[in-house]
């Protein structure tokens, strides 16, 4: 499944593993200054996506996976568009709740099987217009939500799935662009600057806090985990190593020499990065 959009349309389409396609809808414009960014996920038997307008008008839409027909359609009372992926919570006794965050209506659980609304808490600033640009993510008993601007403020919120409420919040060097990630137990934020904090997911507490070595440049890209090794590429292509630890570890920089605005993926026991002109695929031991 691929999604892409600008002002003109917004097309989704559902491909088989030998690139056929097996359905195409285009869903309508975009209502935003960059074009969309927000990637469809999978749950079940529908394939989710949100769409939050710039100026309101936005929706969330859940279509059947092997047709692309609508299952259900929900407005949204947004005013900001967003790029953050929504991500699914589960307590573990069947009753899921996917997660999605904004900056004008804040931290939102929907029924994924109906999109009926179990809670939304506006959990972000108002005093000047923010974007939600990481996804949310979960960890136990919470989900994890961000939303700032570029020079001003920024939070992670963390929330109690069950009651809807704010457990704890911070606002130190929380990134714009790159979602935090929680491994071995710790919640790591990798900063857009170099910025990298190690704090304690059931309350915020700080382990540590401390600037990335070798790299001068920006990150976009999210940081991944593989046992107890994070990775993180920055926007000219240096790929920092640090320990998943409560204490900092540098490990390494690897330069792969271009320019590189994603996200490594890991798979079959490799790392894979793409960069402006290339995809690397490095072979784990």
């Amino acid at each position: 499944y691929s999604v892409w959009g600008h002002k003109g349309e917004l097309r989704i389409v559902a491909l088989n593993h030998a690139g056929q396609t097996v359905w195409d809808r285009d869903l309508g414009g975009v209502n935003g200054g960059h074009g969309f960014g927000v990637s469809p996920i999978l749950h079940r038997d529908l394939l989710i996506l949100p769409n939050d307008q710039e100026k309101g008008g936005g929706y969330v839409i859940a279509l059947d996976k092997s047709t692309g027909k609508t299952r259900w359609k929900i407005p949204r009372g947004s005013k900001r568009l967003t790029f953050a992926t929504p991500c699914m919570y589960s307590d573990g006794d069947g009753a899921d709740q996917l997660i999605l965050s904004n900056w004008w209506l804040g931290i939102t659980s929907l029924d994924p099987a109906t999109g009926k609304r179990n809670w939304e808490k506006d959990v972000f600033g108002k005093p000047h217009s923010e974007r939600a640009i990481a996804s949310p993510i979960t960890h136990g008993k919470l989900v994890y939500g961000t939303c700032g601007f570029t020079t001003k403020d920024k939070h992670l919120v963390a929330m109690n799935p069950q009651s809807g409420e704010e457990v704890w919040r911070t606002e130190k060097s929380v990134p714009h662009i790159p979602t935090p990630i929680i491994v071995n137990g710790l919640l790591f934020m990798w900063g857009d600057g170099g910025i990298l904090s190690c704090l304690d997911p059931r309350d915020g507490t700080e382990h540590w806090r401390t600037r990335v070595e070798d790299v001068k440049d920006t990150f976009y890209g999210s940081p991944v985990a593989a046992g107890k090794h994070i990775y993180c590429a920055s926007s000219y292509g240096k790929v920092a190593v640090i320990e998943a630890a409560s204490t900092f570890k540098q490990l390494a920089v690897n330069d792969l020499g271009e320019l590189c605005r994603s996200t490594p993926a890991i798979a079959n026991g490799n790392l894979y990065i793409r960069t402006y002109e290339h995809i690397h695929c490095i072979q784990g031991k």
